[in-house]
């Protein structure tokens, strides 16, 4: 059913609204990094998981529809400040000197570094989109994590949250077209051991991606999480 990726993509868009409205103070944020997820996501379908993997079907009968950039757009905003709504937390906007003038440039090299690990193992070694992608994106969260140990538990979190609220859209999904899966991926007649592991891959660069998206703003920033409560 060609309107089951565009259900999935709405109901993101929707939960993305919803924070969005709840709190002012993490808008800017979920701008900034709903509009780079959106970017990434269309350029990965477009170049990888096309090609080898999942091909779901759009409105427009394009290879990147308004699906994948919704999509996008609202997984990459929710994730940016899950952590931040569901515990009550804040950025604190003093920033750490010793590391601010760096982070920027740090983090451009950290997110080139990805690009090249993950076309290296997609292209040069034969790797599947999904294991490809969650491998180059640990390079840049591991990294965050060894100079901001105060963000690995936020950045743990997140990934789990992500992980969760994708397999609600997928059953929200799967309900409205039982066996999506198998026709998107291209696995009719597929054993059951490549459909799990179709879904482990899919699993695992959602939960990394959520790990750097938690993270990584607030790495950038230089900012650190508060309560919400202790502001005055």
């Amino acid at each position: 059913m060609s309107t089951t990726y565009l259900a999935g993509a709405l109901l993101t868009m929707l939960v993305w609204y919803i924070l969005f409205m709840h709190r002012r103070d993490v808008r800017k944020e979920m701008l900034f990094m709903s509009v780079l997820a959106a970017v990434s996501f269309a350029a990965k379908e477009m170049f990888f998981w096309s090609k080898v993997w999942m091909k779901p079907p759009t409105i427009t009968g394009t290879l990147v529809g308004p699906e994948d950039l919704l999509l996008g757009f609202g997984m990459g905003g929710i994730a940016a400040v899950a952590y931040e709504v569901l515990f009550e937390q804040r950025h604190r906007r003093r920033r750490e000197r010793h590391c601010e003038k760096h982070h920027g440039q740090q983090l451009i090299l950290l997110i080139a570094l990805a690009i090249v690990i993950g076309c290296g193992l997609f292209f040069g070694l034969g790797f599947g989109p999904g294991a490809a992608w969650a491998v180059a994106v640990l390079v840049p969260v591991l990294w965050i994590w060894v100079l901001r140990q105060d963000l690995v538990i936020p950045s743990i979190t997140t990934g789990a949250l992500l992980l969760f609220f994708a397999a609600f859209v997928f059953a929200i999904m799967n309900w409205l077209d039982p066996g999506f899966v198998m026709e998107w991926w291209g696995l009719e007649g597929a054993s059951g051991m490549a459909v799990l592991q179709g879904l482990l891959a899919d699993a695992g660069w959602t939960f990394t991606a959520g790990m750097f998206l938690g993270c990584v703003y607030e790495f950038w920033q230089g900012s650190r999480f508060r309560r919400l409560a202790a502001r005055r």
